[in-house]
């Protein structure tokens, strides 16, 4: 439900009400779903995505640092953007490109 909630803070998300008892059967079934092992159908070549992006409030250093690492590029900022914890909070857009991505990441990899 925290993940939930974080979720929507960011702004673009908006659920309707769940319960408790709805998350815990929408955990369960994420638990027990079939996998493909370690292979995700997520990835660039697979979905023929042209970009990703990521979202991470701008205090959260650690996390910009990984997306940098990952290749991530800033794309903006958004002050402002998300109250909580009694302040507003600047969000931090972040991308990558398909071409990025494969210039850092060879595909046989995945």
């Amino acid at each position: 439900m925290r993940f939930a909630a974080d979720e929507e803070r960011l702004g673009d998300l908006l659920r309707p009400p769940r319960s408790a008892e709805g998350y815990r059967a929408w955990a369960k079934e994420q638990a027990t779903a079939i996998s493909d092992g370690d292979c995700f159908p997520f990835m660039f070549a697979e979905r023929r995505y042209h970009k990703c992006q990521a979202r991470i409030f701008a205090h959260n250093e650690a996390s910009l640092a990984l997306q940098r690492r990952l290749g991530f590029i800033e794309e903006g900022r958004l002050r402002d953007h998300v109250f909580f914890a009694g302040r507003h909070h600047d969000l931090v857009m972040m991308g990558m490109l398909a071409e990025e991505f494969a210039r850092l990441h060879s595909m046989s990899e995945m």
